[in-house]
């Protein structure tokens, strides 16, 4: 899978980067009434939803120098909101696009092992489109 965000190459995915651990934690809007009178509280759903998406890519560099050079860069070649793009699948089966507009970096966490960087990234946003 290849994720850009905001025109930036988080995951180039194969063995260059393939993202993994992802967690999708969808919320729906909802908002209580509380009515004169009423034995309990009634619910009501708003209408529209929030996500959060979450997945970690490890990086392989050259050297040490140029790993800890992309750790102390890499959060700021970042957009603070950009669209989130996800594509999957390969030539022969086909590929699938999928976006999560307008979404917001949350957290940025670069893990160094060596010349090898485990970033960590959490995105919230609405929801996806196709």
């Amino acid at each position: 899978m290849i994720v850009t965000y905001g025109g930036v190459t988080l995951a180039p995915g194969g063995l260059a980067g393939e993202p993994g651990r992802f967690r999708i934690n969808q919320t729906e809007i909802t908002e209580p009434a509380n009515f004169f009178r009423a034995a309990a509280q009634t619910w009501f759903a708003r209408g529209n939803s929030s996500c959060e998406l979450g997945f970690e890519v490890p990086r392989q560099f050259n050297t040490l120098a140029a790993a800890w050079l992309f750790i102390a860069t890499h959060s700021a070649a970042l957009a603070g909101q950009a669209d989130l793009v996800m594509t999957a699948g390969d030539a022969g089966s086909g590929t699938q696009t999928i976006t999560l507009p307008a979404a917001v970096l949350s957290l940025v966490s670069p893990q160094p092992e060596g010349v090898s960087v485990i970033v960590s990234y959490v995105f919230r946003g609405g929801q996806f489109s196709t």
